[in-house]
């Protein structure tokens, strides 16, 4: 049902991408005649800290090393069993999408099966490949060089992912953690050495 809203959301984003392509300053003439695609989802806005923690299986300190884009498969195969929920029947969607991949060295691991040093990736949708742009404005990335307080769900054979575009992510700049504007939730690096 998710892959399905997604390949919704795309094709009426790629239909109204044509439609409005002969405005002189739209989003696609901007881009230099390349095929954009505007893509969102649905995720959960937590409440508080404590929500947060308890659905990530691995919460890091890292630095990013560095970022490539790819196509990716983000259909997961369902579980073996009879739970409508977790195995809805049907074909799986194998559409690839666009995803930004960031190397991250861990600096401190807070919770999850991982020691100082790992280098973890973590994918984020959206970025450019090509003549194809594929943008979620709900996405922040993650940038070079910089630090992040990460709240993550891993996956077997692929990236970890944010939780959410806005509460997944904090920036660690001197000794302070910032969060992302449209977040409500602070956190302090006392509640996160809780978790060890």
């Amino acid at each position: 049902m998710k892959k399905m809203t997604l390949i919704l959301i795309l094709l009426f984003a790629s239909i109204l991408t044509t439609a409005c392509a002969n405005k002189a300053e739209d989003k696609t003439t901007v881009a230099n005649d390349k095929e954009v695609f505007y893509t969102g989802g649905y995720f959960n806005l937590h409440e508080d800290v404590e929500s947060l923690e308890n659905l990530a299986n691995l919460v890091v300190k890292g630095k990013v090393l560095g970022t490539t884009v790819e196509w990716r498969d983000p259909a997961i195969e369902p579980d073996e069993t009879d739970d409508e929920y977790s195995n809805p029947g049907g074909e799986i969607d194998h559409t690839k999408l666009i995803f930004t991949v960031h190397k991250v060295k861990v600096d401190h691991s807070y919770k999850g099966d991982i020691e100082k040093g790992d280098i973890i990736e973590v994918k984020q949708i959206g970025g450019e490949i090509g003549n194809t742009i594929m943008i979620d404005e709900d996405v922040s990335y993650l940038e070079k060089d910089k630090e992040y307080i990460l709240f993550l769900e891993t996956l077997d054979d692929s990236p970890a992912n944010l939780l959410n575009p806005f509460q997944g992510s904090y920036e660690y700049e001197n000794g302070k953690i910032i969060s992302n504007p449209n977040n409500t939730i602070t956190i302090k690096l006392e509640t996160l050495e809780k978790l060890e």
